[in-house]
């Protein structure tokens, strides 16, 4: 009687934990590529909403005596805020890391009440975002309406920060803020990476970017 041999074409036990454990560690690589690819783009849609924000929003100031009445409202209804900001009415404003986006009349000048400068606020930033976008040279360029960039933990704190911009300031760092001016002696823009990363270890409050401009 003839001897039959069965011959395995299948994969062993230990061969497919192999496999499943090489699929499992490439998804996770490009889990992980994907995110990082996408916290770039969204740094990236920031800097631009930002840019174009400041220039529609100083065209329009150009041609009134002050920032008085400015809002978030007021800001869409002049076509100066970005659509995939906007939330529902046009009150709220929404930035791509899920936090609030606030547009406001400042002061100008250090002990001046007046209303001739104006800020856009961006909070609960991760500490990523937050590094790239506070050390961004944001006066680059064409963009003479800057006065300040500062980064801080909360929106408390980049309250805070903003208070510390104004006409021709030194800039300012430490105590969970760092308030960089574009004519500053002390801390100038762009702000460097290594203070930006200080700043940034915002934890649970999130971090916060404000800019100022006139």
């Amino acid at each position: 009687m003839q001897n039959i041999r069965y011959v395995s074409c299948g994969r062993s036990m230990v061969e497919m934990m192999g496999v499943l454990t090489i699929t499992a560690i490439l998804s996770v690589g490009g889990l992980a590529g994907y995110t990082k690819m996408m916290t770039q783009y969204k740094i990236n849609k920031t800097i631009e909403q930002i840019t174009n924000m400041a220039s529609r929003i100083s065209a329009i100031g150009s041609q009134a005596s002050s920032y008085d009445g400015l809002s978030n409202q007021g800001a869409v209804k002049f076509n100066a805020i970005p659509a995939e900001v906007v939330v529902g009415n046009g009150t709220t404003l929404k930035n791509l890391f899920g936090g609030a986006v606030r547009v406001e009349p400042a002061s100008l000048y250090s002990a001046g009440s007046d209303v001739l400068a104006y800020t856009i606020t961006y909070t609960d930033l991760p500490e990523e975002a937050c590094v790239a976008l506070g050390s961004h040279d944001w006066a680059h360029g064409s963009n003479m309406a800057l006065i300040g960039v500062g980064i801080a933990s909360g929106e408390s704190g980049a309250d805070t920060a903003a208070t510390k911009l104004y006409q021709k300031c030194s800039g300012e760092s430490g105590g969970g803020y760092a308030a960089a001016c574009t004519e500053g002696t002390a801390v100038k823009i762009p702000l460097s990476v290594s203070v930006a990363a200080q700043t940034c270890e915002c934890g649970n409050d999130g971090c916060a970017i404000v800019l100022k401009y006139f």
